[in-house]
């Protein structure tokens, strides 16, 4: 059965090691990516995740090619190349399996900065993808956006925030609807209010101080502006 991301849960569950890395299904780390990402969380003990750095692979650098390391904190991940702690998952949880497809990630990461671990991306640490432009762009990946998008800002932004934006998103949806000619986001909005209430009583807020390294690309959510 396709069940979405919740099968990288079954994964990550089961994983045995201190460290777990995941990656798509069209991605693939450079040879040394695990090495040196094993370096960096024992030379970042508050980090429970390394980010790598993804690059396209139509145009990125051979694999085994040396690059400059340039090493930062991060407010999020990409999932085509990522290393966890083991231990990581008990404090900030696991992959929120009712968004099913996207923004799994920026959820996951939000998650792990309210826990207290570090976030920490390098250029040295390389994956490369594959992925396909006409998948993102299609009816699906422009459902799960934006319903995704308002079930995230239930999740996480402060009472305030998440008043005036989720009336932004609506505002969004409505408008993109007649200028794509498309009721994929009416579908979307319907779905996500179904379960509003269910969503919002397990919210767990950001303080200011984070939420404001932290902010949603939200015109992003809507293909056109990608």
């Amino acid at each position: 059965a396709n069940s979405g991301i919740a099968g990288y849960n079954v994964g990550f569950k089961a994983a045995g090691g201190e460290f777990v890395v995941a990656l798509d299904s069209d991605s693939y780390p450079a040879s040394d990516a695990i090495t040196k990402m094993v370096a960096l969380f024992d030379k970042n003990r508050d980090a429970g995740c390394i980010a790598f750095d993804v690059r396209a692979h139509q145009n990125g650098l051979p694999a085994d090619e040396a690059v400059e390391e340039v090493t930062s904190e991060a407010a999020g991940y990409h999932g085509a190349g990522v290393g966890f702690r083991k231990g990581l998952f008990e404090k900030a949880g696991y992959w929120f399996e009712p968004f099913f497809l996207y923004l799994n990630e920026m959820d996951h990461a939000l998650r792990i900065l309210k826990a207290g671990y570090k976030i920490i991306h390098s250029t040295a640490v390389r994956a490369y993808h594959k992925s396909s432009p006409v998948q993102r762009g299609s009816s699906r990946a422009s459902y799960y956006y934006v319903r995704n998008g308002l079930w995230l800002v239930w999740r996480h932004y402060p009472l305030r925030r998440m008043l005036s934006v989720t009336f932004y998103i609506i505002y969004l949806a409505v408008s993109e609807t007649f200028y794509q000619r498309t009721l994929v986001y009416l579908a979307a909005l319907r779905d996500a209010f179904k379960v509003s209430g269910k969503i919002i009583a397990k919210r767990k807020p950001l303080d200011n101080k984070l939420f404001q390294k932290v902010r949603l690309p939200l015109p992003l959510l809507f293909g056109r502006f990608a």
